[in-house]
Formats: structure tokens, sequence, C-alpha cells
């Protein structure tokens, strides 16, 4: 599944991290990824579990197993929904939101974020 976005806006409070996908009308598609590091949170293999939402509401949930590719254009989310859907989430950043974005998702998702290549 592939989406297209043209914002991304990213918020950090604490141990609690959040990257939102959008676009001009805030009633439109969009895609939310996130998470609180607070060690409470981890299961039993030290996996921090994420929330994603989005608007296509069987995809909503919480996910301890979610894995990223991200590179300049897109963020590929593996593991959503209740069959481990791939999504393919589009972007337009400048190169500083791209890096802000890419420190964040790294932070959220230490152990399952690859980014490719060239990035």
């Amino acid at each position: 599944m592939r989406f297209q976005f043209d914002r991304v806006s990213l918020s950090e409070d604490g141990d609690y991290y959040q990257v939102h996908f959008g676009g001009q009308d805030e009633d439109g598609p969009y895609l939310l990824l996130q998470a609180s590091l607070d060690c409470d949170d981890e299961d039993d293999m030290g996996a921090v579990p994420h929330y994603l939402e989005c608007h296509i509401e069987r995809l909503i949930g919480d996910y301890d197993r979610l894995k990223l590719e991200l590179d300049r254009t897109c963020l590929t989310v593996i593991g959503a929904g209740k069959v481990g859907e791939r999504l393919e989430v589009g972007f337009k950043a400048t190169d500083d939101e791209f890096l802000e974005l890419r420190r964040v998702l790294g932070i959220m998702f230490e152990h399952s974020l690859r980014v490719r290549t060239g990035v």
C-alpha cells in the first residue's frame, strides 16, 4: 500500500516521540507513528511498543515488531495491520527536515530502522 504526503512533522518530549505525515487538508489521509521510550514499556525481548495510526482504521494499533526502511523520499513500514502489511510512505522534506526525521526515527526504532545506502 502506498501513500504520498506533502508534510512531515516531528515532536519529542522527554522519552516520547512522534512522527506525523500528512497533507494540506487536516481531515485528509495521514500516518502517525508514536513511541514512548520509558523502560517500563519494553517487552521481555527489549522491544519498545509503537503506536501507528492512519486514515485506514484496520491499520491502527500498537506494534512491537515494526521494521522500517528509510530513504530520502520514502519510509517503508513493514509489519502493520493484522496481516503484517507493507506501507510505502512517500514524503517531501527539505534536507534539514530529512536529517531530523532520520534522527528521530533512529531513536524511536533503534534496532529496526534501516537507512538505505546513499542517504
